[in-house]
């Protein structure tokens, strides 16, 4: 048995040294001068900024933008002809004679306006 653990131990010892022979690192300074290039020139091509990483957003972004100024100026546009349509309406509304001014102070809502129109039938 002994015989045994000897052969095997042998043949650990050169799998073990022919794996540290793969696995070594090259001793021709021309190598690492080569690694270190390709390595420089990588870092070198590469934006590293978080601004780099916002140049992929300034299309949507615009674009995005544009949506909120046009809805914007929709909102604007159609609160403005509201305004406007109210306006129209407060000075064509009829004027309440002076009896009526004191009486009854005149209604904003359409629900009073019939109300209203529904007590001046007497």
């Amino acid at each position: 048995m002994s015989d045994l653990r000897l052969v095997r131990g042998h043949e650990e010892d050169e799998v073990t040294r022919g794996l540290r022979g793969l696995y070594a690192a090259p001793s021709d300074e021309a190598y690492w001068s080569e690694l270190e290039a390709r390595i420089m020139h990588r870092i070198a091509s590469v934006e590293l900024g978080w601004w780099a990483e916002l140049d992929s957003w300034t299309r949507p972004a615009l674009l995005a933008a544009a949506a909120l100024i046009l809805a914007c100026t929709a909102a604007l546009f159609r609160a403005h002809e509201v305004d406007r349509a109210t306006a129209y309406d407060a000075l064509l509304a009829p004027v309440p004679g002076p009896t009526e001014a004191v009486a009854r102070p005149m209604l904003q809502d359409q629900r009073d306006g019939t109300v209203r129109y529904v007590l001046s039938r007497d």
